[in-house]
């Protein structure tokens, strides 16, 4: 993830090339609405192209990138599972593409 070096930024917009962990490539928007995809490609923007703005990295990457998702939750299931006083017991459940964890204490 980097700043564009050949899109121009202002004091209320930034542009950010962003790879994510499937190889895919995104330039992203950012502007005090948020972070949100305006090309599909490293220094690229794609007028016609609507996507939704999110207020952190972490809500766009866990649109943009299934692996990353699985790369968060599991790094979280092994914090909780490390942390004292915590017994962790985990069922997934795969419904419509979300992974569902439940943790009994």
């Amino acid at each position: 993830m980097f700043v564009s070096k050949t899109l121009c930024c202002a004091d209320d917009v930034a542009y950010i090339d962003v790879e994510t962990r499937e190889r895919k490539r995104y330039c992203l928007e950012l502007t005090e609405a948020g972070l949100g995809v305006v090309g599909c490609a490293f220094d690229q923007v794609d007028d016609h192209l609507q996507t939704p703005y999110h207020e952190t990295v972490y809500s766009l990457l866990d649109v943009l990138s299934p692996a990353y998702r699985e790369a968060f939750g599991n790094a979280l299931l092994q914090r909780l599972e490390t942390e004292k006083g915590w017994t962790v017991m985990t069922k997934f459940f795969q419904l419509e593409g979300l992974l569902l964890v439940h943790m009994l204490t």
